[in-house]
């Protein structure tokens, strides 16, 4: 993969896309693109293999579109934090077609209350101000309460996959926030 990224930078280099002082980053950034890709990819497939296309595709949408604001949990190299990402999937779409509405009602709520008394989690690594610290927890909570909502809405609707799909998400993040702050992961 970063053999690629850099192929992709000196293309980029060549053709007056980005200048010499944006190729370290441009290297870094398609890497991390093209590994979120992967990974993502990776965990629809397995996810689809064992639950289907809808409640796979909404696991990880759902993840990754809350784990943006919250932080959590990182491995120490990418291929931890991919392999974790893909288990977390797998362990979710398992998990699916046990939920009833209690088991279901507690998985949502209490995945909620975790995820708005611990998030955003701050690091060195990502060494955020106080004020960007409140940014992150206001977008965080508003992501939450979209993804608890739509939640509830589906379940109301009678998606109930779909809708522990994404219960199962916010637990996911919830699950990750609590190891971070634990002590567990990059610091």
């Amino acid at each position: 993969m970063e053999s690629f990224a850099a192929r992709l930078t000196d293309l980029f280099l060549r053709h007056g896309i980005v200048t010499q002082e944006q190729a370290e980053w441009c290297r870094y950034t398609l890497c991390k693109k093209l590994l979120s890709l992967t990974v993502c990819s990776l965990m629809v497939l397995l996810g689809a293999w064992i639950a289907g296309f809808g409640p796979a595709l909404l696991f990880a949408a759902g993840q990754g579109f809350l784990a943006k604001r919250t932080n959590g949990y990182h491995a120490r190299t990418p291929l931890g934090c991919a392999a974790l990402s893909v288990l977390f999937e797998a362990a979710a779409m398992w998990l699916l077609p046990r939920f009833v509405w209690e088991p279901y009602l507690i998985l949502l709520v209490g995945a909620s209350l975790c995820v708005l008394g611990l998030a955003p989690v701050n690091n060195e690594r990502i060494h955020l101000s106080q004020k960007e610290l409140r940014a992150c927890a206001w977008r965080a909570r508003l992501r939450l309460f979209a993804l608890a909502a739509v939640s509830a809405a589906l379940w109301a609707g009678g998606y109930f996959s779909l809708a522990v799909s994404l219960a199962l998400a916010i637990f996911a993040v919830a699950f990750s926030l609590t190891l971070a702050a634990a002590g567990f992961g990059v610091q």
